[in-house]
């Protein structure tokens, strides 16, 4: 970024001897921000205090850092809490931050973060180049590229909810808030098709939750059908990837969320995603590919949805069907984002080798 400075700091830079000292300021994604200083005494700068007592350590502004773990929450930092946060670094004039203004030196985001046995917090500085070292690029696949509901597969997994005097388009699926509660239990493992166009009426009626009952809204018209994203309570704990859960997924078969996700709306994780290893339907047991950051308790609450191993004819024909659906009641094979029926090189070889 380009170092654009203010006269005042372009003067004292150019004397013999300078009074710098290096800032940093951490955002992380839920918009908690920290600020740190290796100078020997807190630094106020643009209203916001620079704590010199974070045991803070800067490597030359190499591209790692590394922070007393007292001074950080020791459980939010296992809980994945600053992955991907961003941090700005800088130099100021201790003696008048304000005054000489700043050196911005660099700009980026945490990327591998670690706990070393001494109790440091070690992170990697990832610059805004970083980006550009990964491939973009999309390759031929039998599998699917997209990712189950997202903009391009399109099936409707956690579909939006449903506003008042909202226009509506027909095909376009919604939750709708039927009942009290909490998270996900608001919309009783239901989800509603525009079966007629329209816009929502100001005050909304009490929908029909039965599946393949319609309800008129306003002027338009919804469908019930039901949902593949289910709730359900933890009710034991082996340890932080392994739980139990209530008997509102007893009916769902071995494997139903394998490669799926969960998603806590409760407790310590509350908003914390993780990916679905396995489910064993005789003993309601699912275990995560990852531990949770922060301990798993009785009642904390979930919601869950199963898996799609990206194949065109098992998961997009088969599996992900909505019956009566105007669109996916032939399943999702239209939005399949793979080339199943491309040669593969040892297809390709044979053929070769019979010419």
């Amino acid at each position: 970024m380009p170092k654009i400075i203010t006269p005042a700091m372009r003067a004292h830079l150019d004397e013999e001897t300078t009074r710098l000292a290096a800032i940093w300021r951490i955002t992380r994604k839920d918009g908690q921000q920290f600020f740190f200083t290796d100078h020997d005494r807190d630094i106020v700068f643009g209203g916001e205090v620079y704590r010199a007592d974070a045991g803070f350590e800067r490597t030359a502004i190499r591209s790692d850092a590394g922070f007393a773990v007292d001074n950080l929450d020791l459980v939010e930092v296992r809980a994945g809490l600053f992955d991907g946060a961003e941090i700005a670094i800088s130099f100021v004039n201790w003696q008048d931050p304000d005054g000489y203004g700043e050196v911005r030196l660099r700009r980026g985001t945490l990327g591998e973060t670690r706990l070393t046995p001494q109790g440091y917090f070690h992170a990697e500085l990832r610059g805004l180049s970083q980006p550009l070292a990964q491939s973009t690029l999309e390759v031929f696949s039998p599998n699917c590229r997209a990712d189950l509901g997202d903009a391009r597969c399109k099936f409707p997994i956690q579909p939006p909810e449903l506003g008042r005097d909202q226009a509506v388009s027909e095909g376009a699926f919604y939750r709708v808030a039927t009942a009290a509660g909490t998270g996900s239990a608001r919309y009783e493992d239901r989800i509603y098709e525009v079966t007629e166009g329209g816009t929502t009426g100001a005050s909304q009626p009490a929908y029909d939750t039965t599946i393949g009952a319609t309800t008129t809204d306003g002027t338009a018209t919804l469908k019930a059908y039901d949902s593949f994203t289910r709730v359900a309570l933890v009710e034991s704990v082996s340890d932080h990837r392994i739980f139990t859960v209530s008997d509102e997924l007893s009916g769902f078969a071995d494997g139903w969320f394998d490669e799926g996700a969960i998603t806590f709306e409760t407790g310590a994780n509350a908003g914390r995603t993780i990916e679905v290893k396995s489910w064993t339907q005789a003993i309601r047991r699912l275990e995560l590919w990852a531990p949770t950051g922060l301990p798993v308790q009785v009642g904390d609450q979930l919601r869950i949805y199963p898996g799609c191993h990206k194949r065109v004819l098992e998961d997009c024909r088969d599996r992900l069907r909505i019956p009566g659906s105007l669109l996916f009641d032939k399943g999702n094979v239209r939005n399949f984002r793979g080339e199943p029926y491309v040669p593969g090189s040892p297809v390709t070889a044979v053929q070769v080798g019979r010419g």
